[in-house]
């Protein structure tokens, strides 16, 4: 007599749940995963956020919190929104360039609102004769950073002129 064989049981397929991902705002950047997506009941899902040029994450919503890594156990349904800041950049620089030093130096990034006290060291033979750009005359200098300001969500630049000091 031959063997019969016996059949393999076919798994029941578990409940899946939809995780819904957004930016905020859109233009702030995008998620992986995007959009919305099917998980089997129980799957540990982790988010990433990805943010956009002129743009860093700042928080999660919905079923994550705080700004740490998100990873979302799916038992139900679930909504993520990575929230995005803007960010302005402010570039300082001296005139002539081997006259001195600002700081901050270089080109950086700041979120809105945030208030730089730019500074100015002369070098050796030179003083610190006025500011151009979006600071003027030859106090101290204060940048606000902000999209109502005249940056105009462009690069502000604040230089020190620092003339060459006659002997």
């Amino acid at each position: 007599p031959g063997l019969t064989p016996t059949p393999t049981p076919t798994p029941t397929p578990g409940p899946t749940y939809d995780l819904t991902t957004s930016a905020n705002p859109s233009e702030g950047g995008t998620l992986s995963p995007s959009g919305t997506t099917a998980y089997a009941s129980g799957t540990q899902v982790t988010v990433t956020p990805i943010a956009a040029s002129g743009y860093i994450f700042s928080s999660w919503s919905g079923d994550c919190s705080g700004a740490g890594t998100c990873t979302v156990p799916m038992n139900d349904n679930a909504a993520v929104t990575a929230n995005f800041i803007q960010v302005f950049v402010l570039t300082t620089s001296a005139s002539p360039s081997e006259g001195g030093t600002l700081s901050p130096s270089g080109a950086n990034g700041y979120i809105t609102g945030a208030q730089v006290p730019v500074t100015a060291s002369a070098n050796s033979g030179y003083t610190f004769s006025n500011w151009s750009g979006d600071c003027t005359g030859s106090g101290s200098c204060l940048v606000t950073m902000d999209v109502g300001s005249q940056f105009l969500g462009r690069a502000g630049l604040a230089g020190a002129r620092i003339p060459h000091q006659h002997h």
